[in-house]
């Protein structure tokens, strides 16, 4: 390789290492940890609407649209939050994954003790995420 002359970076030709990568994600660190908190909130937020829906036993097709885009997102958001997944894709499919997993889990419990009470077991996730999610939007 050449000698690197004025104007010309050392490191040319070198792939971005750690260092560069470490310096990019210093820059945007700011940024990623206020969108993490604001996805907590909003998810939150989704949390506590379903939450008193339920609550309340109102039979409405919104609460069927919201109750799954909780199961979908909220609990296995909180989850995939803690795994540091680097890929907004893979750690949204991972959430989704791991919130349908939790629902399944909860059905197949209840079943299997005899106790089928799905409003009891829903309201139960919600308050658990919500606790949970208000704790991530509020905490660095």
């Amino acid at each position: 390789m050449a000698a690197a002359g004025p104007g010309v970076p050392r490191d040319r030709g070198r792939p971005a290492g750690a260092g560069a990568q470490r310096q990019a994600g210093a820059a945007d660190g700011g940024a990623a940890v206020s969108a993490v908190r604001a996805t907590a909130g909003g998810l939150a937020l989704l949390t506590l609407v379903t939450g008193v829906l339920t609550a309340a036993r109102v039979d409405t097709p919104v609460l069927l649209y919201l109750t799954v885009a909780f199961v979908l997102t909220a609990p296995g958001w909180k989850v995939a939050a803690w795994l540091r997944i680097g890929q907004p894709a893979l750690a949204w499919s991972v959430a989704c994954g791991l919130g349908l997993a939790l629902g399944i889990v909860a059905a197949q419990v209840m079943v299997s003790a005899g106790w089928w009470h799905p409003w009891a077991a829903m309201l139960g996730l919600q308050a658990v995420t919500l606790a949970a999610l208000v704790h991530r939007a509020v905490t660095r």
